[in-house]
Order: C-alpha cells, then structure tokens, then sequence
C-alpha cells in the first residue's frame, strides 16, 4: 500500500506485548476455568495509533521504548512490514516490555489489567527527540502518557509547533492526574476523551463543560462514546456522529484507531464533522476483528460510508 509522505504522523507513548484471553465467564474465587481462545499479540495506544494511521494511508512514525523481548517475537518486523518508522524505538538489553492482559466476556465489557513496564523509561527527550527528527511530522499524537512529560515534550518543541499539531488521549492516565491533565491540556490541538475519562476530569456535566471550553480555546474537543458513537466539540459547535449497529468481538484498540483516522481526516481536510464520521466508523470496524492493533484500512472505512451511510 503506497503512503502519502505530505501526512506524516509520529506516535508517542505505550509498545505493548498484548495477552488477549476469550471466556465465557469470568472464574469465581479459587476456581479454574478453561479459555475459549487465546491470543498474543502486539499493543499499547501508541502503537494501535501507529498502524491506524499507517493503514489510512498516511506515512507513520513509533516513538517509544521497549526491550529485546518485544523484538525476540517478531513484533518489530510486523511493525516495519505495516510500513511504520521504528527508527525511534529505543530497544534496552534487559527489562521487561509493558503487557496488557484483556480479558473478553462475550455480552460484556472487556476487562483490562496493565503492566508498563519499559513504557516507564520514556522520556520527554525521547518524545521530543522522535518528533523533531526529519522530516517533521504534520501531527504528533500522545497516547495515554503522563501529563508531565507531555508538557514537558511539548515545551520541547515548541520552536516547530506552527508546523506540528499536537493531540493527546490521556487515557488511562486520567486516573490519578485530572488536575494536571485539566493543567496541560492547552498544549494540544486536539484532545480525546471517552465518556468515563470526560467525567473524571469535568464531572457530571461533562458535555457541556466541554462545549463551553470548546468556545473559548482554539483546539478539538472530541468525546468517544464507545457503541453510540462520538462527537467534536469546535468552536462551539458540536459535530456528532452514530456508531454502526455491530456486534463487537474485541474493542480494544478501537479508541486508537478512531483518534488517528480522525487526526488522519482533519489534516487531509479540516473537515471535523467528516472526520468525526470517519472515526467513528473505524473504531466500529476494528470492533469486529480479533487484537488490539487490527485496525480497519482506509478503503474499508470508505466502503462502508458509501455502502451504508450516503446511499
């Protein structure tokens, strides 16, 4: 698949070996129950946003660090194979690469246990240090890193910030730092939250808290509401978008692929109600495919919004 070097997308944060188990219950205590499938496989956001991006036909780049686990099975070489930039992965010797353990109940939501493991070595001089490298990249997305080193890449590179737009998915990091991330947040361009996330850091009205601070700063706010789709919140308009109708068998990594086909759109065309509708359909498709980094190609996203959406 030919990639379009003008959009260059770097990602920062998490590079995940994923241990996804399918059950048909969870186990009481002190009880074994046996697994319908297993599945291992590469993860973590930034790396999902990497191949979503890569797969929307966008030059992508993989800013993050790992250690010689994650490349002993081969996960490097998938990586380069989806045509990303690994240049930027700093590789240790030893340590262990960060897991994530999902386990899937059919009928209910995922459940998610992490270990970061070497995602904690990154740094903001590996963060800035990535980003800046030639050629700049059009976009650089943090995904789910602490609001420190966030700020502190972003003040980084600030001598490029009328080239780079800058957008962050706090994610998990919401947890335990809503002040600082409510703090950080004018550094980016673009902000993603789901609907839990959205509430920890603005409270029970959080739709309208956003709509307000959507009218007063030049940046996207854009709320992912997981099976009843998402919206963007952009000077004080609301651009919101329903999700397909679908039966999902693994949502992890949805929310990744939903931010870079959206950040994919917005710096093809600045269409932001457009691009909601993208994104929405993409965290839908990849919905329907085992593993967290089996993000939908870009002409399946079209060919679904033609088939379905504008007939």
């Amino acid at each position: 698949m030919s990639r379009n070097q003008e959009f260059l997308h770097a990602a920062v944060g998490n590079i995940n070996i994923d241990i996804t188990i399918y059950l048909e219950k969870l186990p009481s205590p002190d009880e074994a129950i046996k697994a319908r499938s297993f599945l291992m496989g590469k993860g973590g956001g930034a790396l999902n946003y990497s191949v979503a991006a890569s797969r929307f036909g966008h030059s992508s780049r993989l800013i993050g660090v790992t250690s010689k686990i994650f490349l002993g099975l081969g996960f490097l070489n998938e990586l380069k194979e989806e045509g990303i930039d690994t240049k930027h992965i700093k590789v240790f010797e030893e340590g262990v690469p960060g897991f994530s353990t999902i386990l899937n109940v059919e009928g209910e939501q995922r459940r998610l246990i992490t270990f970061r493991g070497t995602n904690l070595l990154l740094s903001s001089e590996i963060a800035s240090k990535g980003i800046l490298a030639e050629p700049v990249p059009r976009i650089a997305h943090f995904s789910s890193v602490n609001p420190i080193l966030f700020r502190e890449a972003a003040s980084k590179i600030k001598e490029k910030r009328k080239e780079i737009l800058l957008s962050y998915d706090p994610g998990t990091e919401t947890r335990g730092n809503e002040e600082k991330i409510k703090e950080v947040m004018d550094e980016a361009d673009v902000v993603f939250l789901n609907e839990s996330e959205a509430e920890r850091l603005f409270g029970r009205n959080a739709e309208e808290e956003i709509k307000k601070a959507s009218q007063n700063k030049e940046k996207i706010f854009i709320l992912k509401k997981g099976a009843r789709g998402g919206a963007a919140y952009f000077e004080g308009e609301i651009f919101s978008a329903q999700a397909p109708r679908i039966n999902p068998v693994d949502t992890t990594g949805a929310g990744d692929a939903f931010d870079a086909t959206f950040n994919g759109c917005y710096i093809e065309t600045g269409d932001v109600g457009k691009c909601v509708g993208m994104a929405v359909v993409a965290g839908s498709l990849k919905s329907l495919k085992h593993g967290s980094s089996s993000s939908p190609y870009r002409r399946e996203i079209e060919d679904y919004l033609e088939r379905y959406i504008t007939r």
